[in-house]
């Protein structure tokens, strides 16, 4: 059975922090693993950005990868 989002949230967050680092970009076939589903509903998704944002994490879903941070400026760009 998969985890609860609460769990998976807590498990990505504490991942980031091991490394130490602001933010990861996880391929999305390793997503899939990293969450314990076959499938990413709408609904899912939407809901582990809601646990992510309640930690100040942000979930951005791109065509290839998510991109999991630290909502804060950790890098900002120069110009």
């Amino acid at each position: 059975m998969a985890s609860s989002v609460p769990a998976i949230a807590e498990k990505i967050i504490t991942l980031i922090q091991k490394q130490g680092k602001d933010y990861a970009t996880v391929p999305l076939h390793e997503f899939y693993e990293l969450t314990e589903r076959e499938r990413l509903k709408k609904s899912f998704m939407d809901s582990l950005k809601k646990e992510l944002k309640k930690k100040s994490y942000l979930l951005i879903e791109g065509s290839s990868v998510i991109v999991i941070s630290k909502d804060f400026n950790s890098n900002p760009l120069e110009f």
